[in-house]
């Protein structure tokens, strides 16, 4: 009870640096400074007025320099009447879980900070949807605030007229899988819409459901013009298209008026002159076939002919590129067939092409010299679509930037700077290709030539 020590273990002899025998019969003053000598004291006075054990974390410092984190327990050691003999003192060395313990707090640190500060929109929901926490972002892209969003569901902001089964069968998907990353959705909030991509998870209570959410209303919007400028294109090549078959309809037609006027027919070949009515007539039906596939938004990805998607590319583009003067030499040798969305890989195609024509027009004044040069080759596993021009190159200093929204050198009633940015985003981004842009001098019929050339690597 006077602090004197009575016997130790080896472990701490090794806390004070001393054999047992030099330690018994002293006290903690002799040991270590009085600050910590009299809270020791203290902490022993503590456990002899209680009437159970008392424990304390302590920060100890060893003879040799090295903290050590200790779980103290002290407790009063009574004698057969009752009488305090001593106070029974045990350490434990929990320095391994103090590191693991302020590790775990710096990381929830880290993890809230970035909670905190991410662009994206974070949320918890209960398995019915409703939120049960949200970040700053979330709140941005919705434009609700906390207290509002936590009276709400995400159900709740979904446009869709069917949400609850498009929901009821998310979370079952989610149940079962873990998650599910990039679903689109449009949340209404405040009468705006909003276009979304929604990644999802279960959290480990199997009762909450971590929401990721980006905002792509714009990445939407930029699609629809992009997907604008590419009808016009096309309608422009339609225009292009048709033209010749109209006027061979017309004057067929007006001979077999003519004949019929003049009595005539019964020795004019009107059989032949209708067949060729007909075969003008199926052209333009497959003109506004091919044109309506283009159009419709389909997501489909299927297995698809690389070779074929070029050939379908090209024959929309045959007559704008024959009105423009501009010769396509074509070299589709090899093949590869991938899983892919088609009409991304035509638009894709077309925005290339046109650049190619655009800049043929602006630079080559001889009709006659108008080249563009379409290859698809092996390369090991892999199919390489080339695709070459002789219209002066690209200067290099926007050669890195000709990806870019609506970054464009060409007047406006010409460009408007989407076409391909978007190129780039469905050949990279959707269909994981590589594209590669340079200029290139090379050698046609005997003539110098120079051009850019864009390199598209499909793997398989």
């Amino acid at each position: 009870p006077k602090g004197v020590y009575i016997s130790c273990n080896k472990r701490f002899e090794e806390l004070y640096g001393a054999k047992e025998k030099d330690i018994v019969n002293k006290t903690d003053y002799d040991f270590v400074d009085k600050e910590l000598g009299d809270f020791f004291t203290n902490r022993d006075k503590l456990a002899m007025d209680s009437d159970k054990p008392l424990s304390n974390f302590e920060e100890l410092i060893f003879p040799d320099g090295h903290k050590e984190y200790t779980q103290t327990i002290k407790s009063k050691i009574v004698d057969s009447k009752g009488e305090i003999i001593g106070v029974l003192g045990i350490g434990r060395d929990i320095t391994e879980l103090k590191v693991k313990e302020l590790q775990l707090i710096e990381q929830q640190k880290e993890l809230q900070s970035i909670y905190d500060t991410t662009k994206d929109g974070l949320a918890i929901v209960d398995m019915e949807t409703n939120f049960i926490k949200v970040n700053k972002a979330f709140c941005d892209i919705t434009g609700l605030s906390e207290e509002e969003l936590l009276k709400t569901s995400s159900i709740a902001l979904i446009g869709d007229e069917n949400k609850e089964e498009l929901v009821k069968s998310n979370i079952n998907e989610i149940i079962l899988k873990g998650s599910v990353d990039n679903f689109e959705r449009v949340y209404v909030a405040k009468n705006r819409r909003i276009n979304i991509t929604l990644s999802a998870t279960l959290m480990p209570d199997k009762n909450h459901i971590l929401l990721s959410m980006k905002d792509v209303t714009k990445n939407k919007l930029f699609e629809e013009q992009s997907k604008l400028a590419a009808m016009g294109e096309m309608i422009g090549n339609i225009a292009h298209q048709w033209r010749q078959p109209l006027s061979v309809i017309t004057t067929v037609s007006s001979n077999v008026k003519f004949h019929k006027e003049y009595d005539e027919l019964k020795n004019y070949d009107v059989t032949s002159d209708m067949n060729t009515i007909m075969q003008q007539a199926d052209y333009l039906s497959k003109t506004i076939d091919d044109f309506r596939n283009f159009i419709k938004n389909s997501k489909e990805i299927n297995l698809i002919s690389i070779k074929s998607v070029v050939e379908k590319t090209l024959s929309l583009l045959h007559a704008a590129m024959v009105n423009n003067g501009i010769n396509v030499i074509s070299n589709l040798n090899d093949d590869l067939e991938i899983e892919a969305n088609e009409n991304e890989l035509i638009q894709s195609f077309i925005n290339i092409i046109n650049n190619a024509k655009d800049a043929e027009n602006e630079n080559v004044k001889n009709s006659d010299d108008k080249l563009i040069f379409v290859e698809t080759l092996k390369e090991d596993s892999n199919l390489i679509v080339l695709i070459k021009d002789n219209g002066g190159g690209i200067p290099n200093t926007i050669m890195n930037r000709i990806f870019e929204p609506y970054f464009t050198t060409k007047h406006q009633s010409v460009g408007t700077g989407i076409g391909l940015s978007m190129t780039y985003k469905m050949l990279v981004e959707r269909q994981h290709a590589l594209i590669n842009v340079y200029n290139e001098e090379y050698v046609y019929d005997n003539k110098n030539y120079k051009g850019a050339c864009f390199k598209i690597t499909f793997t398989p």
